[in-house]
Formats: structure tokens, C-alpha cells, sequence
């Protein structure tokens, strides 16, 4: 009887938590773009908002980008293998990024494809030593293949590999 006492009031519930604080380090809420921002701007914007969730911790909005569909396979997430999941990529690209991973964009082109947009970024792979020093891990090329919405640009693909 308790059993199904509980599960009547937490199935007719929304439990959500709520914090009063300020999060240490603001994460983006939206993409929210002018009017006047071209296709090429809006696509490259919302990778560089996907990056930057994924590397507060806001999954929530990293998801929200990403199209239900989405493939999502990325070499610097361990355990990205068959069978592994968009959320746990992305938790685990979070855990990394915790421990020091920082990923700085050193070129980027943009350009229209089959009623999409590739985005195509080179990033150096940063970590630290063991005096918290920045040290230069590698390079990766990152791919992401953004279609239109009725929401905004979503990505349905996105790829990153270590490159010599």
C-alpha cells in the first residue's frame, strides 16, 4: 500500500531542483541570435555554444542542441564506443574538462551542404602538468553538420578525432 501511495504522488509530481545561488560560472541559456545574423554565423555560434555547455556542465542545453537523431562521436570522450550513449559522451567530455582538458579553436571554416551547414574546426588539446602549468596535449579536427529547425540550427552530426 505505502508502495503504491508513493508511486501515485511521485508520478502526479515534477521534481525538479531549484537553486538560490549564483552557479560559479554563467552558462549560456539560449542562442539566441540577431535577426540579421547569416546562416554561417548562426551555425558556427551554436557549436561554439555546444563546445562551451558541454565544458561548464550545462548537458541540459548541450542536448537541447543536438537533434534527437543526432550522432554524436567524439576520440577525447573515453569509452565512446558502440553502445554508449549521447549523455554518457557528454558527461564524460564534462568529467574530462573537469580534470583540466581545455579545447582552444585555432581555425574554423564554414560552409552550406545539402541544406545544412558543415562546420569544420582545428583545436589544439590543452591539459596541465603537474605544477597546474598549461601543457599542449595535441590537436583535433572537429566536424558538425547542422540542419534547420522550426527551434533553430540543431546539430545532427558531430565528430572529433585526434590528429597527428
Amino acid at each position: 500500500m505505502r508502495a503504491l501511495l508513493l508511486l501515485l504522488v511521485l508520478g502526479g509530481c515534477t521534481i525538479e531542483p531549484r537553486w538560490e545561488v549564483e552557479p560559479e560560472e554563467p552558462s549560456p541559456d539560449t542562442v539566441a541570435l540577431p535577426e540579421s545574423a547569416s546562416p554561417e554565423e548562426a551555425v558556427a555560434t551554436t557549436v561554439e555554444v555546444f563546445r562551451e555547455a558541454v565544458r561548464v556542465g550545462d548537458l541540459s542545453l548541450a542536448l537541447s542542441l543536438l537533434d534527437r537523431d543526432a550522432i554524436l562521436a567524439d576520440d577525447l570522450a573515453d569509452g565512446n564506443g558502440e553502445g554508449t550513449t549521447r549523455g554518457e559522451v557528454l558527461m564524460e567530455l564534462r568529467r574530462r574538462h573537469a580534470a583540466g582538458l581545455r579545447l582552444e579553436a585555432i581555425e574554423s571554416q564554414t560552409r552550406e551542404v545539402a541544406g545544412g551547414w558543415l562546420v569544420s574546426t582545428r583545436l589544439d588539446i590543452l591539459g596541465t602538468d603537474e605544477e597546474g602549468e598549461p601543457t599542449l596535449d595535441g590537436h583535433a579536427r572537429e566536424s558538425a553538420l547542422l540542419a534547420p529547425t522550426d527551434e533553430g540550427w540543431r546539430i545532427v552530426l558531430f565528430h572529433r578525432s585526434r590528429i597527428p
